[in-house]
């Protein structure tokens, strides 16, 4: 995993949301390559022309995507001099994740989501909310499925979290 070894220091991921328009606009990609070294899945997303390293530091779903997998992601700087761009955040379509509310619109039936990987990446994603969640409020947690719809990623099957 070369492309670890240069990374910058972590630092512990807090669960303080930013605002909802602190963040660039995710990009789709398809799981090209997933390497195993010591039990951590690492490997490469395509969109377009591009290659984009990840590595499970950089994810935001609860499971491991695997080649074939499309995913969300925002990109990065090289983790090393001379590596390949990083994919951040990474959410994998059909599987689970979490996130906070950051914004809940005006008619209280729909919400975005501030999804964040182990790094503190984040970025939001749309969620209908409905009847049977009504009080939607800032800072509540949800557990998803990370979906697509004509503008982007979006999450289905919303759960509270305590």
């Amino acid at each position: 995993m070369d492309q670890n070894e240069h990374a910058e220091p972590e630092s512990p991921m807090e669960e303080q949301t930013l605002p909802a328009a602190a963040f660039e606009r995710p990009l789709r990609g398809v799981v090209s390559v997933v390497y195993s070294d010591a039990g951590k899945d690492f490997g490469y997303i395509i969109r377009g022309d591009e290659k984009y390293y990840y590595d499970p530091r950089l994810l935001a779903s609860e499971e491991r995507p695997a080649r074939g997998d499309t995913v969300f992601f925002v990109a990065k700087p090289p983790l090393k001099a001379g590596g390949k761009p990083t994919a951040a955040a990474v959410l994998v379509k059909g599987k689970h994740a979490a996130g906070a509310v950051v914004n809940v619109l005006p008619s209280g039936r729909a919400c975005f989501l501030q999804v964040a990987d182990g790094r503190g990446h984040r970025f939001n994603i749309f969620m209908d909310l409905p009847e049977t969640m009504s009080e939607v409020t800032l800072g509540k947690r949800f557990r998803f499925v990370a979906s697509e719809n004509r503008r982007g990623p979006s999450a289905l099957k919303p759960e509270r979290l305590a």
